[in-house]
């Protein structure tokens, strides 16, 4: 059986769910998909394509020791092969990653590299120097 651990919340990571029920080889019976959030009523709590739900701690930056604990515990019980962390939970994943060596991580290997795409003013101020330049060239025409 392959345990794969969906975190995150919403229709986000309802979707990675079902896009394992029906992209894999697996068999329902192969394959088990525990989705953790700090949400008790997420959307996977009632989905076919999720076998168990776990309330966990919220990702906090000022405290995330009790996010990461949680998380720990759950890759212990329910012996987790795969983490998959959706939004932000993938920050805190990624940067605690050596807390998680039973399983393996799906995501961006480089947390610096995660970072830069995530940030949302660098792609803006390059867009602004692009827009300034075409702008530019507009007024010669």
């Amino acid at each position: 059986m392959v345990n794969v651990l969906i975190v995150g919340r919403g229709k986000y990571a309802l979707s990675i769910a079902r896009a394992f029920r029906y992209r894999t080889t697996y068999t329902k019976k192969a394959l088990k998909i525990i989705l953790a959030n700090h949400v008790t009523f997420d959307f996977g709590a009632y989905s076919k394509y999720v076998d168990k739900t776990i309330t966990i701690a919220r990702p906090d930056r000022s405290n995330v020791g009790p996010f990461i604990k949680d998380l720990q515990k759950v890759i212990d019980v329910h012996s987790i092969d795969l983490i998959i962390p959706g939004a932000e939970e993938v920050f805190y994943v990624l940067k605690y990653k050596d807390k998680f060596l039973r399983s393996k991580i799906f995501s961006p290997s480089n947390f610096e590299f995660l970072k830069e795409i995530h940030n949302k003013v660098s792609p803006l101020s390059i867009l602004r120097t692009e827009l300034d330049h075409f702008s530019n060239i507009l007024l010669f025409i």
